[in-house]
């Protein structure tokens, strides 16, 4: 449920990139994430070739930065477990797992009292 927003994402920017061709299409459709959606859809550019450059550079440092926090994580969890025992590891971070979920569960709730508030 949580990655069936992304369709929705997706089939709303399919007008705005109509004119892009399809390589850069595809990559703009995988690299959609919340940021990148909100960020494109508050673009005020008009220009679709610069609105075009706006979101493959959106879309090329969010993909940066994705790779980026990927191996400091690994680099991280590889030093700690060599210093740290992993039992201890394990005890500090129990639960982590349910923060994206509560995460996605208050966005919910937020749009929807938004939503009924409206009507």
């Amino acid at each position: 449920a949580v990655n069936f927003r992304y369709a929705f994402y997706g089939f709303s920017m399919l007008a705005r990139w109509k004119d892009v061709p399809l390589l850069r299409k595809a990559y703009l459709i995988l690299m959609l994430t919340d940021e990148n959606y909100a960020l494109e859809q508050a673009s005020p550019i008009v220009d679709p070739h610069r609105y075009e450059r706006y979101c493959l550079m959106i879309s090329m440092l969010n993909h940066a930065y994705w790779i980026i926090g990927l191996v400091a994580g690994a680099v991280v969890v590889c030093v700690l477990g060599h210093l740290v025992d992993e039992e201890t590891i394990r005890q500090y971070t129990n639960g982590m797992e349910f923060s994206m979920t509560a995460l996605f569960l208050v966005i919910f709730t937020d749009q929807m009292r938004g939503f009924l508030k409206h009507d």
